[in-house]
């Protein structure tokens, strides 16, 4: 499954002006609350207009980021949505206040929708609050933000957010 429910298309294409080669989540809040030390995802998706595969992403870094070296920033985007340890865990969440993640794609995208999955323990380190942008031409624009998400308490389960309309209309047949 794609994290999303199902197949989406786009009716029109969305305009060239929405693409962009860098996106990155700043996480402000996880379910243990304000100033909990740590923050995990087992996976990352960003998805496009048809949202039945995940666009590929070239790279991903969480600066200012602390990570144990068996569970970096590239284990939420490795494919790997079953074997507990391959999630990305970072340990300064609590002392830096939040915590990014940057996704840099292999060509630019327009994305459309994203997910993102619980890792296998620990249920206050979920993210529940952040914000989404992308970048353009150096500048970070917000496309989404999210407050007090409700994330699944289930472990190694995917939540997902579809855009709003950016001139385009996002639809399941």
């Amino acid at each position: 499954p794609n994290g999303l429910g199902g197949m989406w298309s786009v009716d029109p294409p969305p305009p060239p002006s929405l693409l962009s080669e860098e996106y990155r989540f700043v996480f402000t809040k996880v379910r243990g609350g304000v100033g909990w030390a740590h923050i995990q995802l087992q996976e990352v998706r960003l998805y496009g207009a048809n949202a039945s595969m995940p666009l590929s992403i070239a790279s991903i870094s969480n600066p200012g980021g602390a990570s144990p070296t068996n569970q970096p920033p590239a284990d939420a985007i490795d494919g790997d949505l079953t074997t507990p340890g391959s999630k990305w865990l970072d340990l300064n969440f609590g002392e830096v206040g939040n915590s990014t993640l940057l996704l840099r794609m292999a060509s630019p995208q327009v994305v459309a929708a994203y997910g993102l999955m619980t890792a296998n323990d620990v249920e206050r380190r979920d993210p529940v609050s952040w914000e989404f942008s992308r970048n353009v031409e150096g500048e970070w624009v917000v496309m989404d933000t999210q407050d007090d998400f409700p994330a699944p308490m289930a472990r190694q389960t995917w939540y997902s957010v579809t855009l709003p309309s950016m001139g385009f209309a996002l639809y399941s047949p």
